[in-house]
């Protein structure tokens, strides 16, 4: 985590906005639900953007044990549903 916060701000929220494409991408093909939720809460007013970016980060701050995309997945299933795993 240290190696993340090492990054300026403007790379930090490049990383977060790629990893939730990413999520999107996953959730688009497998859950289709969650690419739904995905769209509204994330993708369809880029003014707020900023505002998810800051949670993820705060998030990232309190939990420095978790992975930067970890933290990111997270939260993306913090407000739209879990993913399905396989055990």
């Amino acid at each position: 985590m240290a190696e993340f916060f090492a990054f300026d701000r403007e790379a930090q929220e490049a990383f977060i906005g790629n990893g939730i494409n990413m999520i999107g991408v996953v959730a688009s093909q497998t859950a289709s639900d969650i690419a739904r939720c995905m769209n509204t809460w994330y993708s369809a007013d880029p003014e707020t953007q900023q505002a998810k970016h800051t949670e993820i980060i705060n998030t990232m701050q309190r939990l420095p044990q978790y992975q930067p995309a970890a933290v990111v997945l997270a939260v993306v299933e913090k407000h739209c549903g879990k993913f399905e795993r396989d055990e």
